[in-house]
């Protein structure tokens, strides 16, 4: 009885496949420079390769953030600076009150004008188009100057709180920001603008009296700024730690990924030659088997 399946020939071509398999693969890894491209590769590092990919993607955004924050963060601290000096500078004007003349204290009334009006031009510092002193609402200037107001400003933010938060690799969450109405609009006697304002007065008026009664006001308000002036720097240090270790995290990460993914090229090579020699070699000893015909069958 004659049969049309040649059991032989089946395992033959199934081999031969499985070879070529490999040829391509192999072929695949050198040209892409990947281990695993599609799940069929490695199916058990596939969901590994996924995770370390989404950590990469969330490590980028952690380094992005921290970036645009570290430039505000830079960038209230420089203005906090100048604040500090603006207060020594109403210190001074009211320590030289004591034995100087009505056209001098004038004079010295302007001034004190001037530093009010810079100290609200800091108000407005920005980075990125955002207001660092500002609240919620970042998009306009905390205060501008009115002249009605007991203080010389006007609150025209929405509101007086910043609930903004940064987050480091680890999820972590810290403030790095104050809002102008903490910072400068204080209540009591900590209110920069109110103390300022205070001291113009009482040197337009040519009061001693009042001039001194101005003083601790200067002084409180100046305590407060360098207080807030040492959260920023502390705030500087938070995210410059935290941006080096996102970017060291960074390195690792992308390590872990090129383990998990990429090809070993020497090894992918080796595998190249090994299956092109064993398609040869199978394709040469399958022409050297006998073919039987119909005659040797009827015998």
């Amino acid at each position: 009885m004659l049969h049309g399946f040649d059991p032989l020939a089946s395992r033959f071509l199934a081999d031969l496949e499985r070879i070529h398999d490999k040829v391509i693969r192999a072929e695949r890894q050198i040209s892409s420079g990947l281990r695993v491209e599609t799940a069929s590769d490695d199916p058990q590092a596939v969901m590994e390769i996924l995770r370390v990919k989404t950590r990469v993607d969330m490590n980028t955004q952690v380094q992005t953030n921290l970036g645009r924050v570290q430039t505000q963060v830079d960038s209230a601290e420089s203005a906090m600076r100048q604040a500090v000096a603006i207060m020594e500078r109403a210190r001074v004007l009211g320590a030289q009150n004591s034995g100087t003349t009505a056209v001098n204290r004038q004079g010295m009334a302007a001034e004190a004008e001037q530093l009010h009006a810079r100290l609200l031009a800091l108000v407005s510092t920005s980075s990125e188009g955002r207001f660092v002193f500002g609240s919620d609402d970042l998009q306009a200037p905390p205060y501008v100057a009115d002249s009605t107001q007991p203080n010389g400003v006007r609150l025209v933010a929405a509101s007086r709180v910043n609930s903004n938060v940064v987050v480091d690799e680890n999820q972590t969450s810290f403030a790095v920001s104050r809002t102008a109405s903490e910072l400068f609009d204080a209540s009591g006697s900590e209110n920069a603008f109110q103390a300022l304002t205070d001291l113009r007065t009482a040197l337009a008026n040519d009061s001693g009296d009042d001039v001194s009664a101005a003083m601790p006001k200067i002084t409180a308000a100046l305590d407060l700024i360098n207080r807030e002036l040492a959260f920023y720097g502390a705030a500087q240090n938070r995210v410059k730690d935290a941006f080096d270790a996102a970017r060291k995290n960074a390195v690792a990460l992308k390590t872990d990924l090129s383990r998990l993914q990429e090809a070993d090229l020497p090894t992918a090579i080796l595998a190249l030659n090994s299956a092109g020699l064993h398609q040869q070699t199978a394709l040469s000893a399958h022409s050297k088997v006998p073919k039987a015909s119909l005659f040797d069958y009827l015998g």
